[in-house]
């Protein structure tokens, strides 16, 4: 394989790792929404997700500098940052799953008549 079809290869990767951490803002803001609707007031869970939010706008940003680096040639560092940033992906991406069930649960609680 040249580095040509390489970077190609990377590249591609990339563009849907991109794809992946923006479905995970859009989730990340459907929580938020599903809290506020709820009028849960909860401070430690709204601060959770403000720091998985902030922790995305991150990974998105390393989405874009992957892209500079690829571009530049520096196929080792973007290799490494591609895995870097799918790792954080994973980790975010299960913390906000405990996110969207802890709103249900305060949610569902909350109009409970019993």
């Amino acid at each position: 394989m040249t580095q040509k079809d390489d970077i190609a290869r990377l590249k591609d990767y990339n563009n849907r790792l991109g794809r992946v951490v923006s479905e995970l803002l859009s989730k990340a803001n459907e929580i938020d929404q599903d809290r506020s609707f709820a009028q849960l007031v909860d401070r430690e869970l709204s601060q959770n997700i403000s720091n998985t939010c902030e922790q995305l706008v991150t990974l998105a940003d390393s989405v874009a500098m992957i892209d500079h680096q690829l571009k530049d040639g520096h196929l080792d560092e973007g290799r490494r940052n591609i895995l870097a940033t799918c790792h954080a992906a994973d980790a975010i991406s299960k913390r906000m799953d405990q996110l969207r069930l802890k709103v249900k649960k305060k949610s569902t609680s909350k109009f409970d008549l019993d």
